[in-house]
């Protein structure tokens, strides 16, 4: 069997590099569309190694059946050994976070509205505040999550309505 090709996709790494260990490419869309042309030319195998990192996605990466390969010339994906790569469909927030009280934690949020049911602060998922009660057999649709806005001149939180969510 001919020798596989090897493709490399970092954090750090950049559009216009050849997607090699030493110059990867920027994750992920642009390793596929590099590799649909290499598929056309491929001899072998294809690999595509992940290196270490956390990779957000804003929006859905599309893989379709030219993106498989064939029997004869098979795309995979992995990490790269020893690499714990983490795909995200999350968002990171650049925030400074401030203690309000009773160990809540406070910080100001980008100006377009988030929706979301989810926080982790430094790869730990943390309980978000909810007001007056949570429900926890749905917690999106009746949790009444709220926003701290006003706590830090020492009003009271302001409360955001849940989002409607479809049944």
């Amino acid at each position: 069997m001919p020798d596989a090709q090897v493709l490399h996709i970092a954090t750090d790494g950049d559009d216009g590099n050849p997607g090699t260990e030493a110059r990867p490419f920027a994750p992920f869309a642009r390793a596929r569309d590099a590799l649909r042309e290499c598929e056309r030319k491929a001899h072998g195998p294809i690999s595509v190694l992940v290196h270490d990192g956390t990779y957000y996605f804003p929006e859905p990466l599309v893989l379709g059946p030219e993106d498989s390969g064939s029997e004869d010339r098979p795309i995979t994906y992995s990490a790269l050994p020893g690499a714990r790569p983490v795909l995200s469909g999350g968002r990171r927030i650049d925030a400074e976070w401030k203690p309000y009280r009773n160990g809540i934690w406070t910080c100001a949020l980008p100006e377009q509205e988030l929706d979301f049911d989810q926080l982790f602060v430094n790869g730990r998922r943390k309980h978000r505040a909810r007001y007056p009660n949570h429900d926890h057999e749905n917690p999106r649709k009746s949790g009444n999550g709220y926003v701290i806005s006003g706590a830090q001149n020492g009003s009271p939180p302001s409360r955001r309505p849940p989002p409607i969510l479809p049944p």
